[in-house]
């Protein structure tokens, strides 16, 4: 992979800097490393703003069949960078996963899944009215029951127990 860093108003990088920056290339590189590395190119472009103190990361990532772009500023250049970085792993992650057809799985999936809670709904209106048949049925005897379980227990409760 071809790397580029530009700095604009920006006087010199920090050694700590320097190494975040090369980790955070390695990482890129293994997310690419199914690419061919002659064809990827990142261009790294900070840009320091004296008069608001902010600092902005322009990550600009050339693939031969896509261009991927982040940007993102903050008050110190190690929070942009890593958070340019950062966005920039979620554009890369998202389009490996267009390259592999993961969204197509994904629709059908999520179709799937509707047409079996659909399903599932009318199973659980089924069960609901072959239970009213049930207890329709069987309404009038469990009546009956309670009533004479109820006389039963108020005939024995006002019996006295000493006889």
């Amino acid at each position: 992979m071809k790397v580029e860093v530009v700095k604009r108003d920006i006087e010199f990088l920090s050694e700590p800097f320097q190494e975040q920056l090369e980790q955070k290339i390695k990482k890129l590189e293994t997310l690419l490393k199914n690419f061919n590395p002659d064809l990827v190119f990142l261009k790294i472009d900070l840009e320091g703003n004296e008069k608001n103190k902010m600092y902005t990361t322009y990550l600009k990532l050339d693939l031969r069949s896509k261009v991927l772009k982040a940007k993102k500023s903050a008050k110190n250049l190690h929070l942009s960078t890593r958070e340019a970085f950062n966005a920039l792993f979620r554009e890369v992650k998202k389009f490996k996963e267009f390259l592999r057809h993961e969204p197509d799985y994904r629709r059908k999936r999520y179709q799937e899944s509707a047409e079996k809670s659909v399903v599932s709904l009318s199973l659980n209106e089924e069960l609901k009215e072959s239970y009213r048949n049930l207890i329709q049925s069987i309404l009038s005897k469990l009546i009956n029951f309670t009533r004479r379980e109820l006389r039963s227990k108020s005939f024995f409760s006002d019996r006295d127990p000493s006889g």
